[in-house]
């Protein structure tokens, strides 16, 4: 992490303060301007049970327990993505790809180390 000096007046010793958050390596979550962070997900609907397959750079490959027709398996992907994050389902909203198996998340009140933390823990 990034610190710069500044000086606190005559005799005192200086302060360090952080200038920027520490980069993380994975493309499939990032910070918004705003500061909720975006995932992107590919999902996979039909699956038996809803499981994490992968967590690679691009995307988080996502199998989900439910048809895709009638918006179940968008349903389905805030539920256990919030289930995922440890986050309450209102904290997350489909930004994009409601009838495309590709789609990005934007998820409020969690830190972006925490949602890569917590995704990649549940990777199966």
């Amino acid at each position: 992490m990034a610190t710069q000096r500044k000086r606190t007046g005559q005799g005192s010793q200086p302060s360090t303060t952080p200038t920027a958050e520490p980069q993380h390596e994975c493309r499939f979550a990032e910070t918004m301007q705003d500061g909720c962070v975006k995932i992107n997900l590919l999902v996979k609907p039909g699956a038996r049970i809803s499981q994490i397959m992968d967590a690679s750079e691009e995307c988080v490959d996502l199998q989900i327990a439910a048809p895709p027709r009638d918006g179940e398996a968008n349903a389905e992907v805030v539920r256990y993505v919030a289930e995922v994050l440890g986050c309450k389902r209102y904290q997350l909203e489909l930004l994009s790809g409601a009838k495309s198996r590709s789609k990005v998340v934007r998820v409020q009140d969690l830190a972006l180390a925490q949602v890569i933390e917590r995704i990649q823990a549940h990777v199966r």
